[in-house]
C-alpha cells in the first residue's frame, strides 16, 4: 500500500510552475533588491571598461590588434557593442544593465529546465527554482556589472544538454564558453567521462574544438600577436580575491594556517 509520502516522492514536477516561480523571484531580486542594497548599483563595475571598448569599436577600430588589445575572448565582444549607446556613458550603463538582467532571467529559466530534466519527480527542481534567485541576491549587484552571467547562461545550457544526454551538443556549448571566457573548458573532462568509452569521445572533442576555435580564426589570421594578448593577460593576472582559489587562501589566513604576506615582499602579492 502506498503512503502519502510515497505519493509525494513520485509526483511529477510542474515545469511551468517551477519556471514561473524562478522568473518571479529572480525579477524581484533584480528590480527591487539590487537597486536598494547598502551600496550603489554600479559602485563596483567593469561597465566603463566595456563602454570604452564599445566606443572604439563604434569608431571603426579593429579589436585584437597590437593597437587595440582586449583581454576578453572574441565572443565577448558582441556583448560590449550596444550600437547607438557607446558615446553616452549613462545610456550605455543603463542598457548594459538591462541586457545582463535579461540574460540573468534566461539563465534562471534554463537552470530550472535542467533541474526539471535531472529530477522530474519530487521537490528538487522546485528547490533549484528558488535557490537560483537566492544565489543572485547573494552575488549582489556585480551580476549586472560584468558579463559573467552570459557565461553562467552557457553553463546552464551545458547542464541541460547533459541532462538530455546530448554529449556532443554539451561539448559544443563548452567550446562557445571557451570563446566567451576561457574557463568553461575546464568542464570538458566531465563530458568525456559521462560519454563513456574513449571511442565515444571523438565527436564531443571535435565539437568543442570547432566551437572554441572558430571565433578566434578571423583575428588569428589578421593579427596573431593582438590575439595572443587574450591569453597573455590571463596567464600573468594575479589570483583574484573573489576567485574559487582565493576563498580557501583567505580562510587559511583567518585561522592562521597560511602565512600572511610580508610587508617587505611586495612581489609576493601576485598569486
Amino acid at each position: 500500500m502506498s503512503t502519502a509520502g510515497d505519493t509525494r516522492r513520485t509526483h511529477h514536477v510542474n515545469v511551468p510552475a517551477a519556471l514561473l516561480v524562478t522568473l518571479a523571484l529572480t525579477t524581484l531580486v533584480l528590480v527591487v533588491l539590487l537597486p536598494n542594497l547598502w551600496y550603489g548599483l554600479h559602485d563596483v563595475s567593469d561597465i566603463p571598461v566595456y563602454q570604452a571598448y564599445s566606443l572604439r569599436l563604434s569608431q571603426g577600430e579593429r579589436p585584437f590588434t597590437p593597437s587595440f588589445e582586449i583581454e576578453y575572448p572574441p565572443l565577448a565582444v558582441p556583448l560590449f557593442r550596444l550600437p547607438g549607446h557607446a558615446a553616452d556613458p549613462l545610456a550605455y550603463i543603463r542598457w548594459f544593465t538591462i541586457d545582463m538582467g535579461v540574460i540573468t532571467l534566461l539563465t534562471a529559466v534554463v537552470t530550472t529546465l535542467a533541474a526539471c530534466r535531472f529530477w522530474p519527480r519530487g521537490g528538487r527542481a522546485y528547490v533549484t527554482a528558488v535557490l537560483f534567485p537566492v544565489s543572485v541576491a547573494l552575488i549582489g549587484a556585480i551580476i549586472v556589472n560584468r558579463y559573467d552571467v552570459a557565461v553562467a547562461l552557457l553553463i546552464a545550457v551545458f547542464l541541460l544538454c547533459l541532462a538530455a544526454r546530448w554529449h556532443t551538443a554539451a561539448a559544443f556549448v563548452l567550446g562557445m564558453g571557451f570563446a566567451l571566457k576561457l574557463t568553461p573548458a575546464a568542464l570538458l573532462p566531465l563530458v568525456l567521462i559521462v560519454s563513456g568509452a574513449p571511442r565515444r569521445w571523438l565527436w564531443p572533442i571535435v565539437a568543442f574544438v570547432a566551437a572554441a576555435a572558430a571565433p578566434f580564426v578571423p583575428y588569428l589570421i589578421r593579427s596573431p600577436r593582438g590575439l595572443w594578448y587574450v591569453f597573455q593577460y590571463h596567464l600573468e593576472r594575479p589570483l583574484q580575491i573573489e576567485s574559487v582559489l582565493g576563498t580557501p587562501m583567505l580562510f587559511g589566513k583567518f585561522i592562521g594556517v597560511m602565512q600572511r604576506r610580508s610587508p617587505r615582499s611586495p612581489s609576493s602579492s601576485r598569486g
